[in-house]
């Protein structure tokens, strides 16, 4: 028997004005708009309205679901009892996406668990991106929650067009941008994929960094990496080797032809969960070297598109990436494996089917 509703469930979700949260939300829902934070900077959601004290309410108000995703990693335990507490109150329904067990933006991974723990039992249903990450909340949080994959980032049709037209090197992707607390900044990591690439014909390390990490006078200055990398930049040996590129964030264009040019990618975390790097890199044809913690390595679509590395040991970094352009060299570029169940219609659908269960419909 099919259920079908007179409406549209409506819909606040924490945040609303995400790429991803639109794309698996927008197309069954009315999506709620999020508050403005800043009326000079209109796209900002953060820090978000809706979990500051007395939130809740206003966050349940008019909506039949409540449905945290990411941006609660500022407020503790008990503020997020309180704030669940609101929603319940004014009547809603209050959903948790998992995306992050352990948080990439802050340092104290305990205090986050805490509340995200708080959120995860108060819930009314939960879902994560992998199976993996379901059997570690069931084991920290006893819930299990229900799983929906990653949607693309790069509509298929789109990232096929790009890669047919795009030449591919034998170049390797090394992304810091603004250096966020999870990154790890050691200088000898870039330096031993470079030495690894050295003596392959045409492999290149291309390294983004916003330049306010080389900058003496900003706040966000690493000085270890900055040297490391000027040094790296420097290095005779290597220049036909390192592209070190210092510039500001690029538009979804430019990102996509930048990693369409490439046939590996890095993700230099300590620490972390799931990753729409990861996802975005897939999309588009390469091999991705990823830490060998979280549950990074649950997103692979296919064997060998996926390759876990201690990202804190530099040699054992330096190899996967090696192995991965050589297997490129040798095979060409790994297109992501096809799935019905991970198109972005099909992850819409699935949150769908989760509101309408939660909600009784």
């Amino acid at each position: 028997m099919i259920n079908i509703h007179p409406r549209r469930p409506r819909i606040t979700a924490i945040p609303a004005g995400h790429p991803y949260v639109k794309a698996v939300t927008g197309p069954f829902a009315d999506l709620r708009p999020d508050p403005i934070v800043d009326p000079d900077d209109p796209g900002r959601w953060w820090p978000h309205p809706h979990l500051e004290p007395g939130g809740g309410a206003g966050a349940a108000r008019g909506a039949d679901i409540v449905h945290v995703h990411f941006g609660f990693e500022h407020r503790n335990a008990d503020q997020l009892a309180d704030f669940a507490d609101e929603v319940h109150a004014g009547g809603a329904k209050l959903v948790v996406t998992v995306h992050d067990i352990d948080c990439p933006h802050v340092l104290d991974q305990e205090k986050y668990r805490r509340a995200l723990r708080v959120l995860v039992r108060r819930a009314d249903a939960v879902i994560t991106l992998t199976e993996s990450a379901a059997d570690e909340c069931e084991a920290q949080f006893g819930v299990r929650p229900r799983v929906i994959p990653h949607p693309p980032i790069v509509d298929a049709d789109a990232a096929r067009a790009l890669m047919e037209r795009t030449p591919r090197r034998l170049d390797v992707s090394l992304s810091y941008k603004n250096v966020r607390p999870n990154v790890v900044d050691d200088p000898r990591l870039p330096r031993a994929i470079a030495a690894a690439l050295a003596d392959v014909p045409g492999a290149r390390l291309r390294i983004h960094v916003f330049p306010e990490v080389l900058d003496p006078a900003n706040e966000r200055h690493r000085p270890a990496l900055a040297r490391g990398l000027r040094e790296l930049d420097d290095d005779p040996a290597l220049s036909a080797t390192v592209v070190l590129d210092a510039s500001g964030p690029k538009s979804d264009a430019d990102l996509h032809r930048g990693l369409a040019e490439c046939v590996a990618a890095v993700l230099p975390y300590a620490f972390g969960t799931h990753s729409g790097w990861l996802e975005m890199c897939r999309d588009l044809g390469l091999r991705v070297i990823v830490p060998a913690v979280g549950h990074y390595a649950g997103q692979a679509d296919r064997p060998g598109a996926v390759i876990p590395a201690d990202m804190t040991d530099p040699d054992a970094v330096a190899a996967a990436v090696r192995e991965a352009v050589l297997a490129a060299r040798r095979d060409g570029p790994l297109p992501r494996a096809e799935d019905p169940t991970r198109t972005t219609d099909a992850v819409a659908r699935a949150h769908r089917d989760s509101y309408r269960e939660v909600l009784g419909w």
